[in-house]
């Protein structure tokens, strides 16, 4: 579930994300609100720009993509 995370960071788009990981918008948004509910925090607010993590979530998300990048350097 937290794998998406980096990515919503990242490009600052659930759209932007689901279209990457190649997955229908509406789970991508069902995995939104899990992750809300099992954080118990608003991860992200939303504006004219996109989506904008909370400081908690971004720290996390920093995180995820650098045990993300590690892991698939040892891959390559």
């Amino acid at each position: 579930m937290l794998l998406f995370l980096e990515g919503i960071v990242r490009t600052g788009s659930v759209t932007a994300e689901a279209v990457e990981l190649a997955m229908p918008h509406s789970a991508f948004s069902r995995q939104l609100l899990q992750l809300q509910a099992w954080l118990g925090i608003l991860p992200f607010v939303e504006n004219r720009r996109g989506m904008i993590s909370t400081a908690d979530v971004g720290r996390l998300a920093e995180v995820l993509g650098g045990a993300l990048t590690g892991f698939t350097m040892r891959w390559k």
